[in-house]
């Protein structure tokens, strides 16, 4: 019985994810969340806000607060923004599984048995494809408040699944790893920026090439889990004190300490050049960024990052895929929030 019960399943299984490889696959969660919500098609903006009132909160902040400031960021960084009324107008539905970051589809089911779940459930997310973000995207248009929201909820000083828009209630893992991401990124240049110093005020010189291997070896450490902060130290006053350059790990510490500081001047302008170049991710996309290499370079340059153009890359993409997911699903909610 166990076994017939567990074929049962598998074959509902089956059946959904051929439902979820339609181009239905948006609208069948939407139905979904629109009956969990009670919010039928065509709600308007004051019956969305009554029933996802932190969502409708945290859009409206982010218009008025959160977009003005990126956009001052954008500007001071020398990074383009897209000019209003040049968003794509509308967004082709791609088979999904809904998964945001999920991995690239492949065709051919993975090898299961009739009672492996897990092995079903692995077939079904390999056997469709991601849904692809809408690009290039202006700041000021509704999908593009809603990614400057995204972007502001993982550079926040709190833990940004700790207290979610109604919107994001599935998305908690995701915007979790991606705040990860982001705070490793905003130590790594911190790093970075500290080694620039010192070897400038040395005199010592600092190749392009030798940014990168500095970069890998900081990365290797920052991964680590159970990394020490005198780990970093040693690794940081190593990097600065080539070329005979003399550094002592006292120093570097202090220097350390005060530079990923979140009320020091020294990481809100590290921070505000890496959310920049996030942001400009996330509205023109990588491959449109491609031309603009130089300029995001610089942009990440003037905080000492110019080696992180890459990580900043695949950050950008991975929330790009969160908010493509939303996009698709909640539509209607986000263009009626943000009229």
């Amino acid at each position: 019985m166990c076994v017939v019960s567990q074929d049962a399943a598998n074959a509902r299984l089956g059946a959904l994810a051929g439902m979820m490889r339609e181009a239905g696959a948006v609208a069948y969660l939407k139905g979904k969340l629109s009956t969990a919500w009670q919010l039928p098609a065509g709600s308007n903006a004051p019956t969305i806000t009554a029933k996802l009132p932190r969502t409708a909160a945290w859009l409206s902040s982010t218009r008025a607060n959160v977009v003005p400031s990126l956009r001052a960021s954008l500007a001071s960084s020398g990074l383009a923004e897209v000019a209003d009324g040049s968003s794509t107008a509308g967004i082709a539905v791609v088979p999904t599984n809904l998964r945001t970051g999920g991995r690239t589809a492949s065709r051919t089911p993975s090898p299961r048995t009739p009672s492996d779940d897990y092995a079903v459930a692995d077939a079904m997310a390999a056997a469709v494809p991601a849904l692809s973000p809408v690009f290039p995207v202006a700041l000021g248009s509704w999908r593009g408040t809603f990614r400057a929201a995204l972007l502001a909820l993982i550079a926040g000083d709190t833990p940004a699944a700790a207290s979610l828009p109604e919107l994001l209630a599935n998305d908690g893992e995701r915007l979790h790893a991606a705040q990860n991401g982001l705070q490793q990124l905003l130590v790594l240049a911190g790093g970075l920026l500290i080694v620039q110093q010192l070897r400038q005020a040395a005199g010592a010189g600092w190749s392009a090439v030798e940014k990168e291997a500095a970069r890998r070896r900081l990365m290797v450490v920052v991964a680590d889990p159970a990394m020490r902060l005198s780990d970093l130290v040693t690794e940081l006053t190593q990097l600065a004190g080539a070329q005979g350059a003399s550094v002592q790990e006292a120093q570097v510490k202090n220097m350390f300490v005060t530079i990923v500081n979140p009320e020091s001047a020294a990481f809100r302008s590290i921070r505000s050049g890496v959310c920049a170049a996030l942001l400009a991710h996330l509205l023109h996309g990588k491959e449109r960024l491609a031309g603009q290499r130089e300029a995001v370079a610089a942009a990440l340059g003037r905080i000492g990052a110019s080696a992180l153009a890459d990580d900043v890359a695949a950050l950008g993409q991975q929330l790009a895929s969160v908010a493509a997911v939303n996009e698709a699903v909640h539509e209607e909610l986000l263009q009626a929030l943000l009229a």
